[in-house]
């Protein structure tokens, strides 16, 4: 009754037991030729809804992904005609402003994250059975920490230097 509503390679879920057994197999008249037999026991039917063939949204995925592919796409088709019309070094100015506000928005976020993490590695470095995990824990710790405290700070001072000498490096003019 199900092959009627469900098409090769439906995803299917069911709750229940699976059952085996190995069985002689009869056409071959080998003694060691046996074959495994499997059946299931449902211990409990919901009553959802099937869809038709053919209206599986398993492709959703596929049309975000191509969508920001899109998005990606047009972003960089207008910083490279910004760049060739002689505004790259503004382009980059507004770039780095964006990532320093950022930057300084996200720094309490990040140092709140860190400490914790840094704790529990800490804790987790004093069992001998978890050294690996504890230095992984802790180093990606401490560069956050580190890109928290010194992130704000080199971005101010790349945007000044950009502002200095920005439009020579970029095609405009001294």
């Amino acid at each position: 009754m199900a092959a009627r509503y469900l098409g090769d390679g439906s995803l299917v879920a069911i709750e229940g037991y699976i059952h085996s057994a190995l069985q002689p197999n009869p056409i071959v008249n080998d003694v060691r030729a046996v074959r495994r037999s499997l059946w299931v026991i449902a211990d409990r039917a919901g009553s959802g809804h099937v869809p038709a063939p053919g209206t599986s949204h398993r492709d959703g995925g596929a049309r975000m992904r191509e969508l920001k592919s899109f998005l990606v796409g047009m972003i960089l088709l207008a910083l490279l005609v910004q760049v060739l019309n002689g505004q790259g070094a503004a382009v980059v100015l507004v770039v780095t402003a964006l990532l320093a506000a950022l930057a300084g928005h996200l720094k309490a976020v990040m140092i709140a994250v860190a400490v914790p993490v840094l704790f529990a590695g800490g804790l987790l470095y004093i069992s001998p059975w978890h050294l690996d995990l504890a230095g992984r824990l802790m180093v990606g710790a401490l560069a956050v920490l580190a890109v928290a405290v010194l992130g704000p700070p080199f971005l101010h001072w790349f945007q000044v230097q950009l502002g200095v000498y920005g439009g020579r490096m970029f095609g405009g003019q001294p």
